[in-house]
C-alpha cells in the first residue's frame, strides 16, 4: 500500500527537479526557483549555464565591442558593463568582433560576475537551457 503512494511521489519529485532550478546567485538575475523551457534562445533570455544563470546580451550575427568603458552590442553600449578598477579579473582583450554562428555574448547584473565582460563570446554547446522565472527575492 505504501510503494502505491510512495512511487507516484517519487515520480511527481524526479519529474520536477528535471524542469526546474533554484538560482543562488544574484549575478544575473535574482535568487530564486526558475523553470527550464524549450523557448527558442532570444536577446534578453535567461539561460541555464551548466552552472551559473547568465542573460544573453549578444546572439549569433551581433557585434560586439570591448572597450574600456564597457560593452557595446550593435553600438549600443550596455548599463554597468564597465569592468571596474578593483576587479580581480583581466577584461576580455579590447576590440571589435562579430558573433559567429553559435556563440553568444551572457552577462550578469553584477560587474565582478564572472561573464562575457571577462572572458569573451560563449559557445553554444555550454548553454543548457532557457529559463523563466517561477518565485524571486
Amino acid at each position: 500500500m505504501t510503494y502505491k503512494i510512495l512511487a507516484p511521489l517519487a515520480l511527481i519529485a524526479l519529474w520536477g527537479s528535471t524542469l526546474f532550478i533554484w538560482n543562488i546567485s544574484n549575478s544575473a538575475a535574482p535568487e530564486g526557483l526558475y523553470y527550464l523551457t524549450h523557448q527558442p534562445l532570444k536577446r534578453g533570455s535567461l539561460v541555464l549555464l551548466r552552472n551559473p544563470l547568465k542573460e544573453a546580451v549578444g546572439l549569433p550575427g551581433d557585434t560586439v565591442t570591448f572597450a574600456p568603458a564597457g560593452v557595446s552590442v550593435n553600438g549600443m553600449l550596455l548599463p554597468n558593463s564597465q569592468v571596474p578598477l578593483r576587479s580581480p579579473y583581466k577584461p576580455f582583450p579590447y576590440g571589435t568582433q562579430k558573433l559567429a554562428p553559435g556563440q553568444y555574448l551572457l552577462m550578469g547584473n553584477n560587474a565582478l560576475s564572472w561573464d562575457g565582460r571577462y572572458e569573451g563570446p560563449t559557445p553554444g554547446p555550454l548553454l543548457m537551457a532557457v529559463v523563466t522565472p517561477v518565485i524571486t527575492k
